[in-house]
């Protein structure tokens, strides 16, 4: 229960920033796409069907944000989860540039699946090689962020390698009389 507890708290924040702060995030054409961490953290903390679902129920919630036709982000979100499940093979990622690298893809995915239903459903002029280099900019610096953001947080949580280590320096006299 505080897995699903905790996701959804992620997913809210990570909505609430890419809705209110996406553009001061945004690094000139090098925006983010924050969405993509819930759907990477859905993977990580459930499993099977259960991950596929949050992964769809987050689409659903960033298509009602987002303005968009209702359907096509929770599609795209449940097969990225489906697909991230697939290369994982189980196996869990523990690194912050594991875990980064899993956002960027998802966020990759995303990007450029999103364009692809755009481009084909409004017919704008723009090149696949304008979507490819779009959705990659945007998966690499949300997947820097998001790793980033990760080190930062396990630094302030665990330090620098201090396991069983005091946090600071132990004091001890030494001195002894000098008539012993």
């Amino acid at each position: 229960m505080l897995r699903h507890l905790t996701f959804l708290l992620l997913t809210y924040a990570c909505l609430v920033v890419q809705t209110g702060a996406g553009d001061a995030l945004a690094w000139g054409d090098w925006k983010t796409h924050l969405v993509a961490a819930p759907v990477a953290a859905s993977v990580l903390l459930f499993e099977g069907p259960a991950a596929i679902l949050w992964a769809a129920v987050v689409g659903l919630w960033w298509d009602g944000l987002s303005g968009g036709p209702l359907g096509e982000s929770l599609l795209l979100m449940a097969g990225i989860a489906k697909l991230l499940q697939g290369a994982l093979g189980g196996q869990p990622a523990r690194s912050s540039a594991a875990i980064g690298l899993l956002v960027g893809a998802s966020a990759w995915l995303h990007g450029l699946g999103w364009r692809v239903l755009e481009a084909w459903r409004d017919a704008p002029a723009i090149s696949a090689a304008e979507i490819l280099r779009l959705a990659s900019q945007q998966a690499l610096w949300t997947g820097l962020l998001t790793a980033a953001a990760l080190f930062g947080w396990r630094f302030l949580v665990r330090g620098l390698a201090l396991r069983g280590r005091p946090l600071a320096p132990l004091v001890q006299n030494k001195w002894r009389m000098l008539n012993d």
